[in-house]
Parts: C-alpha cells; sequence; structure tokens
C-alpha cells in the first residue's frame, strides 16, 4: 500500500487531499489571526553553529507551541533538506528507525508513516499520525527525533524543510499554519551565519473545542485533591490547559508531592517558551540522553536558568532532587529581568539612531546575587523576611517579592531552604505567565 493511501485510509480523503499534493493555497474562513511570532514552530536545531571539517555535530527536529486553536495535532509530515556537499549524516548499520519521534502519548497509537533517509536527494522524512480524538491528539512541544552529522567539506551547510505538513481535525484541505527556520552550520574558519525563517500553510478554519478549566482538573485521575486546594486549583488546571505541567504517566497530577529539579526545569523551559537546544555531549554526569528529562534540562542550562554542582566526578544536575523556593525565585527572576532587560534594550535601540549602540543585559549563569535590572535594584528593605539576609538569593526573592509575585511562609519568614510542592510552583509559574502576557 503507498505512503497517500495508509494517510487517506487512516485519516480521510478529504483531510489531506489538498497538503498532500502540496497545495494549501486555500483560505481560511474565520480563521484566528496569530502574530508571526507567535505562530507554532517545527524548528531545525542543530547542536553547534560553526564546527571543523571531520568534526560530528547533531540536529534535532522539534514542534513547539502547538496550543490553543492550534493544539490537537492529528498528523505531521516533515522532509528535512541538508546540504550533502558540505555534511553527511552518520547512520549505523542495525540501528533501527532513523528518528525516534516522541510527539504522540502511547495512548494515542501513532501510526509512523514515514521514516527513513534518501541520501541521493539529502532528505531525512518523517511522518506519523493517530485515528484518534480528544486528549490523546498532540499539544505542546513535541520531539521528532536527532541525526548525527559528520561535516566534511568547508562551507555553509544549509538545513531546510522542503515540506512541513500539520494536520488538525476538522480542516480538511488545510496543512496549519506554523513558522519554520532554515538554520546554517559554518564548516571551517569562515564567520557563523544566521539562517531564515518563514511561514507556511494557513490558520485553522475550524478550532478545536476548548476544555474549559474545570474539565481539564477533571481529566486528573485525582482531580479531588487538586479541588480540594482552592487556592492553586485554578492555577494548576490553566497550566494543564497550556502544556506547562502535567500530569504523571497513571494519569495524576499529584499537587502535594515535592516537585523536582528535573520537573521544574521542563516545566520552566515551557512557560517561557524557550527555545529547544541540542547538545551532542551531555553538560551534566547524571542527566543522559535516554533520561526524559535531557533535553529540557539541556535547554535550562544553556538558557543560563539553572545550573549544576561540580562535583569530582564533573558536574551533577540532582534531577531528581526536590527544588528549593529559593532556587524557584532565582529561576524566575533571573528570567523576567532578562526578559525586561531586552525589552528595555530593543525600544532604546528603536528610539536611538541607527549609528548608536544598544546596551544589552545577560543573566547571571551562577547562583550569586545578580546585576540589577533596568527597574533598579532590590535592596534587603524592599523585602520583610529575616531569614534571607545575605543569603546567594536575596535580591531574586526581593525583586519578586517586589512585584508581588511571591509570598514567604509567613509574614516575617521566606524559608529559602524549604522544598516547594507541584501546586506551590504552579500558582507562583501561573502568575508569572500572566504578568508576562499583561
Amino acid at each position: 500500500m503507498s505512503l497517500h493511501s495508509k494517510w487517506l485510509l487512516l485519516m480521510g480523503a478529504s483531510l489531506l487531499a489538498a497538503a498532500w499534493l502540496g497545495l494549501g493555497t486555500v483560505a481560511a474562513a474565520g480563521a484566528e489571526k496569530v502574530e508571526a511570532g507567535k505562530l507554532p514552530q517545527i524548528r531545525i536545531v542543530p547542536s553547534a553553529d560553526q564546527v571543523k571539517a571531520g568534526e560530528e555535530f547533531e540536529v534535532a527536529v522539534w514542534l513547539q507551541g502547538f496550543k490553543g486553536s492550534y493544539g490537537g495535532v492529528q498528523g505531521y509530515e516533515v522532509h528535512m533538506k541538508y546540504d550533502t556537499e558540505r555534511i553527511a549524516p552518520v547512520v549505523e548499520k542495525g540501528a533501527g528507525a532513523l528518528l525516534r519521534p516522541a510527539v504522540f502519548a502511547a495512548a494515542a497509537s501513532p501510526m509512523q508513516l514515514l521514516n527513513k533517509l534518501d541520501a541521493a536527494a539529502g532528505l531525512i522524512q518523517i511522518a506519523e499520525a493517530t485515528a484518534q480524538r480528544g486528549p490523546a491528539l498532540f499539544s505542546g512541544y513535541g520531539k521528532l527525533g536527532s541525526v548525527t552529522f559528520k561535516a566534511v567539506k568547508d562551507g555553509a551547510a544549509s538545513f531546510s524543510l522542503a515540506k512541513s505538513i500539520i494536520i488538525l481535525p476538522d480542516n480538511p484541505g488545510l496543512n496549519i499554519q506554523h513558522s519554520v527556520n532554515e538554520p546554517v552550520v559554518s564548516i571551517g574558519a569562515g564567520p557563523a551565519k544566521e539562517g531564515a525563517a518563514k511561514i507556511v500553510g494557513q490558520a485553522p478554519s475550524k478550532a478545536a473545542a476548548q476544555l474549559t478549566v474545570e474539565q481539564r482538573l477533571k481529566q486528573f485521575k485525582d482531580y479531588e485533591a487538586v479541588a480540594k486546594l482552592k487556592w492553586a486549583s485554578a492555577a494548576v488546571g490553566e497550566l494543564a490547559l497550556e502544556q506547562v505541567m502535567q500530569g504523571t504517566a497513571a494519569g495524576d497530577f499529584e499537587p502535594g508531592r515535592l516537585m523536582t529539579r528535573a520537573e521544574f526545569a521542563k516545566a520552566a523551559v515551557l512557560a517561557f517558551e524557550l527555545d529547544m537546544k541540542q547538545q551532542s555531549i551531555p553538560a551534566f554526569t547524571d542527566v543522559g540522553k535516554s533520561d526524559w528529562s535531557y533535553d529540557y534540562v539541556e535547554t535550562a542550562a544553556a538558557s543560563g536558568l539553572l545550573q549544576g554542582v561540580e562535583r569530582p566526578q564533573g558536574s551533577v544536575f540532582l534531577p531528581n532532587q526536590p527544588i528549593t523556593r529559593a532556587e524557584i525565585a532565582a529561576v524566575l527572576s533571573r528570567q523576567l529581568k532578562a526578559l525586561g532587560a531586552a525589552e528595555a534594550a530593543a525600544s532604546a535601540a528603536a528610539a536611538k539612531p541607527a549609528t548608536g549602540e544598544a546596551a544589552t543585559a545577560e543573566a547571571s549563569p551562577t547562583n550569586e546575587a545578580k546585576p540589577a535590572d533596568a527597574q533598579g535594584e532590590a535592596s534587603s528593605a524592599g523585602h520583610p523576611f529575616s531569614d534571607i539576609s545575605g543569603h546567594w538569593a536575596e535580591q531574586d526573592i526581593a525583586y519578586l517579592y517586589e512585584q508581588e509575585l511571591l509570598q514567604g511562609r509567613t509574614d516575617k519568614l521566606f524559608a529559602p531552604g524549604d522544598h516547594a510542592i507541584r501546586a506551590e510552583v504552579s500558582v507562583l509559574l501561573h502568575r508569572v505567565m500572566q504578568r508576562l502576557n499583561e
């Protein structure tokens, strides 16, 4: 049976007919208007932007930001084109499938329709779909897999998507709108180059029915335990709808369980909608490539949100260790300050003559007191907590307190070394996300 026939049998002829044929010029009546910068993405993610001939590097492909009207993906097809003159894929014999996608949940029973390398054409092709509906559909972030390449010739090795199709239910003939990037890896001594980006497809003509917060909460098996926490249940539901914090594999949310550093790394990456990173060599000795949290921990670390601890055997992340209130404050403060500094720099650059040079600020990569952001430094006088004086996270805690984003355990005590439960983290992340959307 041909690949086309498989698609049509699984998804219905009307759904994929135009997209399969590369059409997709059908106007979407009443389509939701979304700013280009907020569209979901199919991103090609190299582990390095510059290498030497003979060196190896990795390239991953991610689906990012598929939520709201763009959530509930039922199928996708991606053809990644690479420069056959300058790079070559490294494929071990007997390694099995070329890519190992982690997009659909097992409950979706996804059908893998395409997963192959066409070396002559310089194409890597992957396609999956499900006949399921509802919660089994894909939303949020999902990795299609990664491939190792070897640089064989100096020059600029480009990557692009020769085809990228996203299918939502009840949108016959539409390739759903998304952005794609075209990164470039420089081989040799030449300068690193920045790739292009473009938008393909059309806005959905019919969005999937959106669950209410209460409906989403009731999908957790421990709904009663979440509902009892009146101060946290709405935040838990909102974050679940936004794909920022999900339940366990067993279907529970476990609001009273201590949140681990690995769980928080993933939640922070998703809450701040960071672009995923690809690392050829793990940054930490205790988080391996096969661990569920690997990509999120690496992205959080590379983005300056979380760091590890130096040990004789190397840097460790302590992924299963509960995260402390001080660590959470430091992560959120860093990112808010970095975003505020970037926004201020962009505004200043727009106001200055073209010859001026805008100053930028960088989030501190260490667990020390941080530089003040553009709004001024928060001092110990800016908070009431007697137990954080001289603490490495004092400035971060003070900053969030002044922003009315967090409170202490009591009026006078913050308890920086206490661990946080998942319900507490949900409330704080929800507040921060609301602030960013103001």
